[in-house]
C-alpha cells in the first residue's frame, strides 16, 4: 500500500502494522 506524507509531501511505503504502531488512522475511501 502506498501513501503520501501530508507533512513532507513525500511518497512512502506504508504497512498496516506500522500504522497501528504509530496510532495512525487513515480515513481513505476504499
Amino acid at each position: 500500500q502506498k501513501a503520501t506524507c501530508l507533512l513532507t509531501d513525500a511518497p512512502s511505503g506504508v504497512d498496516q502494522k506500522q500504522l497501528k504502531e504509530l496510532h495512525i488512522k487513515l480515513d481513505l475511501p476504499l
